[in-house]
């Protein structure tokens, strides 16, 4: 239900930034409650809603590349995109968006932003998995 209002305030606004991360966020909230439940069918629809969430975050992190808000956005929906599909065996998905995590995160911090601890803690992990060309 919450999606289905996100969906109609986004598709009414679409040009507004508020609406599309409320839509991002009922997207990533049905994801993690879908892929709560056994059964393959449930987890890609899990995987789904995921993927959908990310190409808000990426919208929105393109729309606003100055802002930590949206890169950061971005570098989580690629991670939780990444763990989808892991559990459904899309290993060539899952080590894109742990790619594209990266790709963002290092934009970050090379355009002199310091990352909160959570986030540099994962951007070393996969700076480690970048130079021991395991993504």
């Amino acid at each position: 239900q919450s999606l289905e209002v996100s969906q109609k305030l986004f598709e009414a606004n679409p040009e507004s930034a508020q609406a599309a991360r409320d839509m991002l966020i009922s997207l990533e909230r049905l994801a993690k409650l879908t892929g709560e439940q056994e059964g393959e069918e449930l987890q890609k629809e899990a995987l789904d809603y995921q993927v959908r969430s990310l190409e808000l975050a990426l919208q929105l992190h393109q729309n606003n590349q100055s802002s930590y808000h949206y890169g950061r956005t971005a570098a989580v929906s690629f991670y939780l995109t990444s763990q989808r599909a892991q559990v459904v065996g899309a290993m060539e998905l899952a080590n894109q968006c742990l790619g594209g995590c990266h790709a963002v995160l290092h934009g970050l911090v090379t355009s002199g932003i310091n990352l909160d601890p959570g986030m540099a803690g994962l951007y070393e992990q996969l700076n480690a998995a970048v130079d021991s060309a395991t993504l």
